[in-house]
């Protein structure tokens, strides 16, 4: 075996690289729905998902910057996407919500993000997905209890 370190290293480009081209392509899929970015969709599948949620909770499903949340959920109420509401169990609270154009959009992505996944995932075997699946898994939660450190130690 090389040296791992040399090998972790090109494991983390290749994720990276990974990253970049299927943003790239999820990047032409939203497109053809209507969308600007990648990032439109996750949160509309995270809404989609879950139905009406509080714009904490979706900020934390979309894995987005409080920052980017904002200007996500502005765009797509503008357009037409999403509705928000304030909460009226909690007045400090603001519910999110698609609307008929957002369902719409969500339905026209989906058989457009089952043909690319299947594609882009052709070369591997259904076991090997699975397997895929569970390291990426495993690297995610890992990731982030490493960051949920860091930011205990950053306060």
């Amino acid at each position: 075996m090389e040296n791992k370190d040399d090998v972790l290293v090109e494991v983390v480009l290749d994720v990276m690289r990974s990253n970049n081209l299927l943003n790239r392509i999820g990047g032409r899929i939203v497109c053809e729905a209507g969308l600007s970015r990648v990032q439109q969709w996750n949160v509309l599948g995270s809404i989609y998902e879950a139905g009406t949620l509080p714009l904490k909770e979706l900020r934390k499903n979309a894995l987005v910057t409080k920052q980017s949340i904002t200007g996500i959920v502005e765009r797509l109420e503008t357009g037409g996407f999403i509705e928000t509401i304030i909460d009226p169990k909690d007045k400090r609270s603001t519910l999110v919500s698609l609307t008929q154009k957002g369902e719409e959009t969500m339905r026209k992505i989906k058989p457009l993000r089952i043909d690319s996944n299947r594609q882009s995932f052709s070369i591997f075997t259904d076991e090997e997905i699975l397997q895929f699946s569970s390291y990426l898994n495993r690297l995610v939660k890992h990731l982030g209890f490493i960051e949920s450190q860091n930011q205990e130690r950053e306060k």
